[in-house]
């Protein structure tokens, strides 16, 4: 599974080596299908670090350094936020193949968020996708995003409605191709399709 080194509540990166209790399962490792949950919730179960089920109010900041509430950002349909570091090799190869997504060629339903990311940082990482120029990209530059969404690792996808968190992944369980599946119907679904069909649409692309 792809996954990156993540950024702690300071800003500065951790180290790639992760130590496992041996007692446990490593945190790459997928969830038996019959649990139904994502990646992200298996490894949340495990660390007992639950998954959030609400955006809690956290700021990001925009390319002109301006600070915003994530709530003013959330949209009444159902949309993506996708946390990455500015380098983070998995986290280009998932955003590399959403673009490649027709649901996705804009950005329109995505809200990038950049880990400790400065203006010009951010600036830089956006220019690596100039075709998602619908997409709202914002820097977590307090590490207030980190600490509210109990991050993991980079790349972590989410899918909301509203403020509601409705799913998560974690890396690209699967590949990238397949989370991008998931995620394409998920927005594609619209809002008349409940959050128990969708929710279970992306339990199946983690098995």
């Amino acid at each position: 599974m792809l996954f990156c080194a993540f950024a702690g509540a300071s800003g500065q990166l951790q180290a790639r080596k992760q130590v496992v209790p041996a007692a446990r399962p490593p945190v790459t490792a997928l969830p038996a299908a019959k649990t139904k949950q994502s990646t992200a919730l298996a490894a949340a179960a495990r660390t007992n670090a639950p998954l959030p089920k609400q955006l809690s109010g956290f700021t990001v900041a925009d390319a002109d350094g301006k600070t915003l509430d994530i709530h003013a950002l959330a949209k009444s349909q159902r949309w993506l936020l996708l946390y990455r570091q500015p380098s983070c090799a998995p986290c280009d190869v998932l955003m590399t193949s959403l673009e490649q997504d027709a649901t996705f060629k804009h950005g329109s339903a995505l809200t990038v968020v950049v880990a400790g990311a400065s203006a010009s940082t951010l600036a830089r990482t956006k220019a690596q996708f100039p075709q998602w120029s619908e997409a709202t990209w914002t820097a977590d530059s307090g590490s207030s995003a980190f600490k509210v969404l109990k991050m993991r690792g980079t790349p972590m996808l989410y899918g909301l409605i509203g403020t509601s968190i409705v799913f998560a992944f974690a890396g690209a369980p699967g590949g990238p191709e397949q989370v991008t599946s998931a995620a394409s119907s998920w927005v594609a679904a619209g809002p008349a399709s409940t959050i128990a069909s969708a929710s279970s649409a992306a339990s199946g692309a983690n098995r």
